[in-house]
C-alpha cells in the first residue's frame, strides 16, 4: 500500500496525516506522474490553493503520491535549495501572487503554466543555509507554542465538562 495525498493532507503549516487514503502497488506502478521524493514542495492547487508542504526526513513516511489537485516543486539545489524555496513559499510573497494568478470561485485554482510567472529572489547558497537555519527556528517555535495551545485548549474543554455536568461546583 502506498499513501495517496489529498488536499486535506497538505495545510498552511506542512503536512497533515489524520486522515489518509491509500492506493494498491499495482496502481501505483500505472502512474507515471505524482511520486513524492525527498525535498520535495508540494502545493494544492485545486480547491484549497495555496497549501505548501515541504517532505523532508522529519515526515518518516515514503513512497508517498499526490492527487492531480496539486503539484510537485523540486530544484537542482545547485542554486536554489528546495527548504529555501519551501520557506520563501511559505511567507506573505507567494500569497499575494496565488491570489493574483488563482482563478474560479466555486472551485479555486491555481494553473500549473503560472507558478512559473513567480518571482522569488534566490540569494548566495550559503545566504540560504542561514535563512533556512533560522526559519527552521521559528518554525519549531511555532509548532511547540501550537502544541502548548492545543494543551491548554483540551484543559479548558476538560473543566467546562466537568462545571456543566456539575462534577466541580463553583464556589461563591
Amino acid at each position: 500500500m502506498l499513501l495517496f495525498l489529498n488536499a486535506t493532507n497538505v495545510t498552511k503549516s506542512g503536512f497533515n496525516f489524520k486522515n489518509v487514503e491509500y492506493i494498491s502497488k499495482i496502481k501505483d506502478s500505472v502512474l507515471s506522474k505524482g511520486k513524492i521524493r525527498l525535498k520535495d514542495i508540494v502545493i494544492t492547487t485545486r480547491g484549497t490553493v495555496g497549501n505548501i508542504a515541504y517532505y523532508s526526513n522529519k515526515i518518516g513516511l515514503k513512497n508517498m503520491r499526490i492527487n492531480s489537485g496539486m503539484v510537485i516543486i523540486r530544484s537542482d539545489d545547485k542554486e536554489l535549495l528546495n527548504e529555501f524555496l519551501y520557506h520563501s513559499l511559505q511567507s506573505f510573497y507567494f500569497d499575494f501572487n496565488y491570489n493574483k494568478f488563482a482563478s474560479g470561485s466555486a472551485q479555486p485554482q491555481l494553473p500549473i503554466k503560472d507558478l512559473g510567472n513567480f518571482m522569488v529572489p534566490i540569494p548566495k547558497i550559503n545566504e540560504q543555509l542561514k535563512i533556512i537555519k533560522v526559519a527552521n527556528q521559528i518554525s519549531n517555535k511555532i509548532l511547540l507554542s501550537n502544541v502548548q495551545l492545543e494543551k491548554y485548549k483540551n484543559l479548558k474543554k476538560a473543566l467546562m465538562q466537568d462545571l456543566l455536568t456539575g462534577k466541580v461546583k463553583l464556589k461563591r
